[in-house]
């Protein structure tokens, strides 16, 4: 069973409380990365700028931005970071770099921009996480090169690794495992099925079969009641329409006989 299915009752998968970041390791790891690929790597994430959580992972921007995801991933093997952190973070190397708070602009300040940022990086972690899923695996994958889906498989062999890791502190702080309420073993469920007690009936009931009744439907006649037809409808012959009716219609006067084409079948008025 996946994790995110686990907290049965709980309302989805539970979020667990993410641990405080060593600030001061990250601005260094920042900086070691602003001088291997330059500052404005950090931030220039394409497509991914404002994408929400909720989109469809990007897989070309994701091998793209991997280095960025790498030095995360050192720092906090689990892809896992608060928003505030992040945010800090960026606030901080945008301060001790001038220059690339002059890329970024003076339209907004450098709180919204740090925000942004730390929004976007989330967005990559989130995605990268999602990789251990096969179809969406196979989804951001497709129509990439065998290099680039193989950068794809790096991300996605770590965060299984870490699936296999030992609960956190926090985690274990819940008093559980992280498993649902009522969820069995399922190394242990030929066990645990063969020691529930079975109703003394259970044979007796199965070998009955109950006949389901159909309920009882009234008859059409009495649903749709046929009205009678009216007299001045009623079928006649052509020497009898002409007797009855010398001058014809209201359409046709002085055609007498035209008693099935206008009267009975367009409806208009006999001339008596």
């Amino acid at each position: 069973m996946k994790a995110s299915l686990r907290a049965a009752g709980r309302g989805g998968a539970r979020n667990w409380r993410k641990e405080d970041l060593d600030q001061t390791a990250l601005i260094q790891a920042f900086t070691q990365h602003a001088v291997q690929h330059g500052p404005l790597s950090l931030l220039q994430f394409g497509p991914y700028l404002g994408l929400p959580t909720t989109r469809a992972i990007m897989g070309a921007e994701l091998v793209r931005l991997s280095p960025i995801l790498r030095m995360f991933l050192a720092q906090i093997p689990a892809g896992k970071v608060k928003l505030t952190c992040l945010r800090t973070l960026y606030i901080k190397f945008c301060s001790q770099h001038p220059a690339v708070w002059h890329f970024l602009g003076t339209q907004k300040s450098l709180s919204d921009h740090a925000t942004d940022c730390a929004n976007t990086c989330l967005t990559m972690l989130a995605h990268a996480r999602r990789l251990t899923d096969e179809v969406k695996f196979r989804q951001a994958a497709s129509g990439l090169t065998t290099s680039e889906a193989q950068v794809l498989e790096s991300l996605r062999d770590h965060f299984r690794m870490q699936r296999h890791q030992p609960l956190s502190a926090d985690e274990a702080e819940g008093g559980d495992s992280g498993a649902g309420v009522g969820e069995v073993d399922l190394d242990h469920l030929s066990d645990f099925l063969a020691s529930q007690e079975l109703p003394a009936d259970l044979e007796k009931r199965s070998g009955t079969k109950q006949v389901l009744k159909r309920p009882a439907q009234r008859a059409p006649s009495a649903v749709h009641a046929r009205k009678k037809p009216a007299a001045s409808s009623a079928d006649i012959s052509k020497e009898e329409a002409l007797r009855q009716f010398p001058q014809g219609c209201g359409k046709c006067r002085g055609k007498p006989g035209c008693y099935r084409s206008c009267h009975k079948y367009r409806g208009f008025r006999l001339i008596e």
